[in-house]
């Protein structure tokens, strides 16, 4: 019986199991999205939060929302407690009256001092950059299926002509970077 046991300890100990958050890119949780709005954290409960919607960026919504908190594990987990006046860009889908943050922490960006705190295109936009470019790639392209498996082709639907979307891309640095990732997509016209 020690023989046995100390050969499962062992197993135990050499093997090893790695779990790792898979991304999505931010072209495919702004496709994905219902939603996507800038605001500030009104008040927190257990597992969810009252936003204060200051900008729409795509969508409908305005006011205050209710927001579930994703589920935070090893790999995934907030860049900070979630507190009241907390500024935040949000990539959100409405399921059962509630909105959902998308892909986790992809779709949860801390705003501070303007600036979005996270590395898009080897900078930290603000937040009117961010907007802007949303704005046009929404306008431009549609995601055909929200369920995005990274393994699957990911197709995309071209709304705007070429030479739109050409024009759209020049607006600036990120617009260009998000019209720029389309290439590597199956796009339909």
């Amino acid at each position: 019986m020690k023989y046995i046991l100390s050969i499962v300890v062992l197993l135990a100990i050499s093997t090893s199991s790695y779990a790792k958050k898979l991304y999505y890119p931010l072209e495919v949780v702004s496709g994905m999205a219902d939603l996507i709005v800038v605001g500030q954290i009104e008040s927190v409960s257990q597992g969810s939060y009252q936003f204060k919607i200051t900008k729409t960026v795509k969508g409908k919504e305005t006011g205050l929302i209710k927001v579930q908190m994703f589920k935070e594990w090893t790999c995934d987990h907030r860049m900070k407690k979630a507190e009241t006046g907390q500024d935040l860009f949000l990539f959100l889908n409405k399921k059962g009256g509630k909105y959902e943050i998308i892909n986790g922490s992809t779709g949860e960006m801390f705003i501070e001092d303007d600036k979005v705190l996270r590395s898009i295109n080897g900078d930290k936009p603000t937040v009117d950059e961010l907007e802007y470019s949303i704005k046009y790639f929404v306008k431009a392209y549609k995601l055909k299926s929200n369920d995005y498996e990274p393994f699957d082709e990911t197709v995309f639907i071209q709304l705007l002509p070429d030479n739109e979307i050409e024009k759209l891309a020049k607006e600036s640095i990120l617009t260009n970077w998000f019209f720029d990732k389309m290439k590597g997509y199956k796009i339909e016209k």
